[in-house]
């Protein structure tokens, strides 16, 4: 994804996104900003708050779309 998909599917702002982008691995072809969704999902992950227990459960039964434990 470029920035731009990628500030549209996270709600963060492109200028937001080229900071965080330097911690995380990507690809820069021809001085354009890639980052892969998979990378950035786990890279987010990182600051996910400790949810209601009920939400960890609904969570949990969507096998692999975000780890809660």
């Amino acid at each position: 994804m470029d920035i731009k998909a990628l500030a549209e599917y996270s709600s963060i702002s492109p200028k937001q996104l080229r900071l965080l982008v330097r911690e995380m691995p990507h690809f820069r072809p021809y001085h354009k900003i890639l980052i892969k969704k998979s990378v950035f999902d786990a890279y987010m992950r990182k600051y996910l708050v400790n949810a209601h227990p009920i939400t960890q459960r609904i969570l949990r039964e969507f096998k692999g779309f975000i780890d809660v434990n």
